[in-house]
């Protein structure tokens, strides 16, 4: 079974450059794994704190390859006449976004982020290379670091491959 990306909402310019984007880091980060199952989600984030979030769908403890990323439509909008939403800058952050959601689900299937339910007292959490991350602020979260380094690379990189 090939990877397959799906996407609901938004724009169709912005599902198109979703889709671009997903498979296009599928090739950069996991250019060996054939399996993948993506349902990208184009709808309103910023109500709940963020631009995006990503998770594994169904059993944790199975096969890791079925995702789903929920990401705020409103990033880019490239006809709005809000400044708040310039083009170019949406474009690039809508993007970058993108490609951190997918770094996160390069690092589940690599088994370097992981999650576990525990007893009633510790409650859900997340592993990074099998070590609880606690109280550890969201900026410090290694998944995060590693998230945000590779964005930005894997956004000139796209720029430099697109098709024109």
């Amino acid at each position: 079974m090939p990877n397959s990306v799906a996407v609901t909402g938004g724009t169709q310019r912005q599902k198109n450059l979703a889709i671009q984007v997903a498979y296009f880091c599928i090739g950069e980060l996991m250019p060996r794994v054939r399996t993948l199952d993506i349902k990208i989600n184009l709808t309103k984030m910023f109500e709940k704190g963020s631009f995006a979030e990503c998770w594994p769908r169904g059993d944790c403890l199975g096969s890791m390859r079925t995702f789903e990323i929920d990401i705020d439509h409103r990033i880019y909008k490239p006809f709005s006449k809000n400044p708040a939403f310039s083009a170019e800058k949406g474009y690039k952050t809508f993007i970058q976004t993108i490609c951190h959601e997918m770094v996160h689900i390069m690092q589940w299937v690599r088994g370097l982020l992981t999650e576990r339910v525990y007893p009633r007292k510790l409650g859900y959490r997340k592993l990074w290379k099998g070590k609880t991350y606690k109280d550890v602020s969201y900026s410090k979260q290694p998944w995060e670091r590693q998230a945000h380094a590779m964005e930005s690379k894997l956004f000139k990189k796209f720029e430099a491959n697109k098709q024109v």
